[in-house]
């Protein structure tokens, strides 16, 4: 059931799913809305992919330590 997320639209880990194009265009409208677009004079959508490539560096770690963890037998990690 585990898809990798980067440079596929849908997403699915324990049966979350989300669409990057979606999540990437919201972002992007967030920033127009709080006017971040303006204080950093880059585009929304330059910022939205920025955040993007953050979000699945970050999911890339997690599923790691993640996998990591159940290959080595410790997964008290997850629970907590």
């Amino acid at each position: 059931m585990k898809k990798k997320h980067y440079g596929v639209k849908v997403v699915e880990e324990n049966n979350n799913m989300y669409d990057n194009e979606k999540l990437e265009k919201d972002l992007a409208h967030l920033m127009n809305i709080h006017g971040v677009d303006n204080l950093t004079d880059t585009s929304d959508y330059v910022l939205a992919e920025y955040l993007m490539g953050c979000i699945s560096n970050y999911m890339d770690i997690v599923l790691a330590k993640r996998e990591e963890s159940i290959l080595s037998g410790e997964v008290e990690w997850m629970t907590k």
